[in-house]
C-alpha cells in the first residue's frame, strides 16, 4: 500500500547505522579499559621510570608505633624493634598510646632503659592523633611508621634508608607479607611481616 501524501517514513537504515556506531564505540572503550590502558601504563613505566640510586648509610631514625589497648602484642612488637639490625644509638622507638586502659603504659615504661619512649593520651582520639602526638617527640631524620601487628624484617631500616640516598625520594613503602601463625587448637589469627613504611623529614646522606 502506497503511503499517503505528507506521511513520514522512518529512516530505519539511518537508525541501524547509529546503533552500529554506538556498539563499536562501546566495544572499543571496554577494550581500552581492560587492555589498552594497562598496556599504556606498562609502556609509560618503561619510558618514564627512573632507577633509584640506593646507597647504604645510617641516618638517625625514629620508629613510631600507635596503639590502643594492645598490651598482649606490645611486648613482642617492642622486642622486634629492639632486635633490628641498626645502631642502637641512632634508633629511637616511640610508642604512642591512644587512651589505652589495659595497662599498656606500665609495660612500655619497662623498656625505658633500652631507649623506648612512651607518649600517652588520656582519651581515645584515633590513630592519626596518636601518630601526630608521637611526631612531636621524634628526633630522627627519618621516621618509620609501624603497626603493633607487624613484625619488621631485621634489615628493614637499612633497606629503607638506602633509598633516601637518592635526593628525589621523599617516602618509601615496603612489602607486606601475610602469614598464618595459628598453632594447633588456637584461635585463628593472621599476622604480617613487613619491611616498613618510612617518611623523609630533612635528610641528606653524607
Amino acid at each position: 500500500m502506497a503511503p499517503k501524501f505528507g506521511a513520514t517514513v522512518p529512516d530505519t537504515e539511518g537508525n541501524n547505522g547509529q546503533m552500529e556506531t554506538l556498539f563499536w564505540l562501546s566495544f572499543l572503550f571496554i577494550c581500552y579499559v581492560y587492555f589498552g590502558y594497562p598496556v599504556l601504563l606498562a609502556l609509560a613505566r618503561q619510558v618514564m621510570s627512573r632507577r633509584i640510586r640506593k646507597q647504604y648509610w645510617e641516618p638517625p631514625v625514629s620508629i613510631v608505633i600507635a596503639a590502643y589497648n594492645e598490651r598482649e602484642r606490645l611486648e613482642k612488637k617492642i622486642q622486634n624493634c629492639l632486635s633490628l639490625d641498626y645502631p642502637k644509638d641512632k634508633l629511637q622507638i616511640i610508642v604512642s598510646l591512644d587512651g589505652s586502659t589495659d595497662g599498656s603504659e606500665f609495660l612500655v615504661r619497662g623498656f625505658a632503659s633500652q631507649g623506648v619512649t612512651v607518649v600517652k593520651s588520656r582519651s581515645h582520639r584515633g590513630k592519626a592523633a596518636a601518630l601526630n602526638s608521637a611526631m612531636a617527640h621524634a628526633t630522627g631524620d627519618v621516621v618509620v611508621f609501624g603497626d603493633v601487628r607487624q613484625t619488621f624484617h631485621p634489615a628493614v631500616i637499612r633497606e629503607l634508608t638506602a633509598n633516601f640516598s637518592d635526593g628525589r625520594v621523599g617516602a618509601v613503602s615496603g612489602e607486606l607479607v601475610l602469614r598464618d601463625d595459628t598453632e594447633a587448637g588456637a584461635k585463628p589469627e593472621r599476622t604480617s611481616v613487613s619491611i616498613g613504611d618510612m617518611r623523609r623529614r630533612s635528610v641528606r646522606p653524607e
